[in-house]
């Protein structure tokens, strides 16, 4: 036995000379590196005969303290995401957008006729012709069964007025079109290309002439202060706005709430004795049944990140 410890003691200082070169260590660190493995020998043979094995404390739950839950942060903090909204290439990215905003909203703006009102026009007449041709069709689809014929008293009173209103305002180079529509409603309006549309309930509130021209005028108007065109080049603006305030406020935000679901979601697993690892497999599985759909997958248009 005195022999042995001798040899161990001889032996002792080139183990903590290899310990302390392999580990970057100092002397002392290196002495206890040494001692261990012999002390984790012992508390694994204190285990066992207390009646303990891996295997009952793997089926314990970990750690862990519920209100970690209400504390959860997300992977990414707002410090970071301050740090790389004001960074200078970020920075960049701002003013050239507003900048070409701005200058694609200056370069469209015009002014209406009689009125001399500046506004935003993305739009022409023309394309607007085309965008209610659609909405033509639908109608005279819709309405066919309700339409008076060209006889009928109505239907000659509307085109009477509308001659004499055309005639004065020399509005002959537009195609008109005048249907006047069985319906208790009263309403009129002038579709973009010179589509009339006149309930037969207006004459019950215009039954002369004069009152009738007043409301078929007023639909004209309309169409001469290219009014429709405006409506879809500002429903246009607003497409874009909602299209930026998506893409720069909404988008972000719901793959922020998802990172933290998913960390709340792993630990809550984990403090159920769940494998974590089952919800990456899951993740993966819907990635792949996404792509045999063909589902486009645009992280930056995502709503979950990726």
């Amino acid at each position: 036995m005195y022999f042995h410890s001798r040899m161990y003691m001889r032996k002792t200082p080139k183990l903590l000379e290899k310990i302390r070169v392999r580990n970057h260590a100092t002397p002392q660190v290196a002495a206890v590196n040494l001692l261990l493995p012999r002390v984790r020998t012992l508390t694994t043979t204190t285990k066992y005969a207390h009646g303990f094995s891996p295997r009952s404390s793997w089926n314990e739950p970990p750690d862990f303290d519920p209100v970690k839950l209400q504390r959860a942060r997300p992977f990414l903090t707002s410090n970071q995401i301050f740090k790389t909204l004001t960074h200078k290439y970020a920075i960049c990215i701002y003013v050239v957008t507003i900048g070409g905003v701005i200058i694609f909203y200056i370069q469209h703006i015009e002014t209406t006729p009689v009125s001399g009102r500046r506004r935003f026009m993305y739009f022409t007449e023309a394309d607007a012709e085309k965008m209610y041709k659609y909405i033509y069709r639908n109608l005279m689809l819709s309405l066919r069964e309700s339409i008076l014929p060209p006889w009928d008293r109505r239907t000659k009173q509307v085109n009477r007025v509308m001659k004499r209103l055309i005639e004065s305002c020399g509005l002959e180079h537009v195609d008109w079109e005048v249907n006047v529509v069985l319906s208790n409603e009263a309403n009129a309006f002038v579709l973009p290309g010179g589509k009339v549309f006149v309930m037969s309930g207006i004459f019950s509130i215009a039954d002369t002439d004069a009152g009738l021209a007043s409301v078929l005028s007023h639909e004209i108007a309309h169409g001469l202060a290219n009014h429709h065109a405006e409506n879809m080049s500002n429903a246009f603006g607003g497409i874009l706005g909602n299209f930026l305030l998506e893409f720069g406020f909404t988008l972000p935000r719901s793959r922020t709430h998802e990172r933290e679901a998913d960390y709340i979601g792993l630990m809550m697993i984990s403090r159920a004795c769940y494998d974590p690892r089952a919800a990456f497999v899951f993740m993966k599985r819907l990635e792949q049944l996404n792509a045999a759909q063909e589902k486009p997958n645009i992280p930056w248009l995502s709503t979950h990140p990726s």
